[in-house]
């Protein structure tokens, strides 16, 4: 009976269980084009890169930036948040986010979230809105 729960669960919901590889498929076969400079980009199935990877490669990018509290707030039906993007334009959004933002406030943004076992995220779930976001990521704890 559990099982059969469970079993129900994942094929309601199987998109929570797509790795990036998955979702840069779906999204690139989907439209192949970069969702910011609209360029055709390249499907590549490289486990890891040598030397400068190819400007147009296709590449996962987050619409909301890591620095947004936006980020650590529930999704909404149909919200799209991750979208094909060429390693360009993902790569120059990402530094142009990061230079026009002082250190400080990059450092107490990017609390909300930490891959690394020693670091104490102030935020391991979504929440709901984004004044609980802000709340718990201004928080001293």
């Amino acid at each position: 009976m559990v099982k059969r729960a469970l079993d129900l669960w994942w094929v309601k919901r199987p998109h929570l269980f797509m790795s990036n590889r998955t979702v840069k498929i779906a999204l690139w076969n989907k439209d192949p084009r970069c969702h910011w400079c609209k360029r055709p980009t390249i499907l590549t199935n490289l486990p890891y890169i040598k030397g400068s990877p190819d400007p147009r490669m296709a590449t996962i990018d987050h619409v909301v930036s890591r620095y947004h509290a936006q980020r650590w707030v529930k999704k909404q039906p149909r919200e799209k948040r991750r979208v094909l993007a060429c390693y360009e334009c993902n790569h120059n959004r990402s530094t142009q986010e990061t230079l026009n933002i002082p250190r400080e406030e990059i450092m107490k943004r990017s609390q909300g979230f930490s891959l690394s076992p020693k670091g104490k995220p102030k935020i391991i779930k979504p929440v709901a809105t984004i004044d609980e976001a802000l709340k718990k990521l201004n928080s001293s704890k």
